[in-house]
């Protein structure tokens, strides 16, 4: 009975062993997935100073303590739509700890929070649900995926940058299932500061980033970060927080998910020094573009008054061509008009030959009518005489028929002295 009784016991223990061994390896909190988008460098409206390093830093912290991070730094809408796609498909069946941190600009419109990508461009409400991202969309992906536990961390408080649309301050209170921890970066209705450039980090992420690395729970990790941004800002930014959760959970439990301060010391040593030298570079950069764009200007200009010169020789030639167009024109005038002078000349020339010789026509005409009535006249004299002349003669034969008859030789004088007359 012993010996079965130990084997009981030992069978139980080993049994228990493996139960707490399954358990743990498939614990949901071994799975950690978050998307980090940081948004600073707006395209429409004043770039923010501290954003993209918000989420730079807290993806580099977050993946330490064991989160597959998924991080959009600078995203326009069609970026943060396929990194919460992708954060989709990592989460599904996973029942996991999905975590979702957002820096930058971010309002409120009728109740509902949006999360404002570099590309947009807001000139009125209708705008609002077009160009940003809801973080209800987030949500409904964990809700979605079945995910065990949800964190929710909104730095996105900052002054609404778009005075023309209708939204109100600050960021409402969202509506989260079970389960869920949501952190923003001040009071619902309030604003946050962005920090200066200085610092590196917005107030609320340069705390929070500091709370993370300490072995706690989470709502200790905010609650002490809730405290010093308070004194920080003495009193203008209070963070504020919710929490649904049913179960315990640490960013850095102290075994498991843990930081050793003297490499995170080390780390940051060589992210600022390579920040410095990126910096660097980017002014040399800069140096190099303006020298460029120096030399670029003045090849502007030098170009410019090429095309200047060459416009005032063009215009120069243009009015050369006209003067000159003026002066053909002029010349094929004067040539039209002595050609419409000379066609004048000629005509009123031929006119008076016409007329000329329609006068000497006429004349001609008219001496011929003249001579012809003197040849009637004469003609009619003529006729008039040789009558004359017959009558005569009848009277004559008529006389000497009627006269007495005289000596032969009488008559024979008298014959001859007729015929003589």
């Amino acid at each position: 009975m012993q010996h079965l009784a130990r084997a009981f016991l030992k069978y139980s223990l080993l049994g228990l062993a493996l139960a707490s061994f399954a358990s743990e390896a498939q614990s949901p909190q071994d799975v950690r997935i978050a998307l980090v988008i940081g948004n600073a460098a707006y395209k429409h409206v004043p770039a923010l100073a501290n954003s993209g390093n918000d989420a730079k830093s807290m993806a580099s912290l977050l993946g330490r303590l064991g989160f597959k991070v998924l991080e959009v730094v600078d995203g326009d809408r069609a970026s943060m739509h396929r990194a919460i796609e992708q954060m989709r498909g990592q989460l599904s069946g996973q029942q996991a700890v999905a975590m979702l941190y957002y820096a930058g600009h971010g309002l409120q419109l009728d109740w509902r929070n949006y999360m404002v990508p570099v590309d947009a461009k807001l000139g009125k409400a209708d705008d609002v649900p077009r160009q940003t991202v809801d973080i209800q969309e987030v949500i409904r992906v964990f809700k979605s995926a079945g995910t065990r536990m949800n964190i929710i961390v909104l730095d996105a408080c900052r002054d609404n940058p778009f005075p023309s649309t209708p939204s109100s301050k600050g960021l409402a209170p969202l509506d989260a299932p079970p389960g869920t921890f949501l952190a923003f970066a001040t009071a619902p209705g309030n604003v946050a500061e962005d920090g200066d450039a200085a610092s590196g980090n917005g107030l609320f992420t340069e705390f929070l980033i500091k709370e993370l690395q300490k072995p706690t729970s989470i709502e200790n990790v905010f609650k002490r970060v809730r405290l010093q941004v308070r004194q920080k800002s003495q009193g203008r930014q209070i963070p504020w927080d919710s929490s649904s959760l049913e179960e315990e959970f640490a960013f850095n439990d102290g075994a498991k998910y843990t930081i050793n301060s003297d490499d995170l010391a080390r780390e940051a040593k060589e992210a600022k020094e390579k920040q410095e030298r990126l910096k660097a570079e980017a002014e040399a950069a800069k140096q190099r573009e303006i020298e460029l764009a120096r030399q670029r200007e003045q090849e502007r200009v030098r170009l410019a008054e090429e095309q200047k010169r060459r416009e005032i020789e063009a215009e120069e030639r243009r009015k050369r061509e006209v003067e000159i167009a003026k002066q053909i024109e002029l010349e094929r005038k004067r040539l039209a008009e002595a050609e419409k002078i000379k066609e004048q000349l000629a005509r009123q020339k031929a006119e008076t030959e016409s007329k000329e010789r329609e006068r000497l026509l006429a004349l001609a005409a008219e001496e011929q009518r003249r001579l012809a009535q003197e040849a009637e006249r004469a003609r009619i004299k003529a006729e008039t005489e040789a009558r004359e002349r017959e009558r005569q003669l009848a009277l004559a034969v008529e006389a000497e028929k009627n006269a007495p008859k005289r000596q032969p030789k009488r008559w024979s004088e008298q014959g001859s002295h007729r015929n003589s007359a």
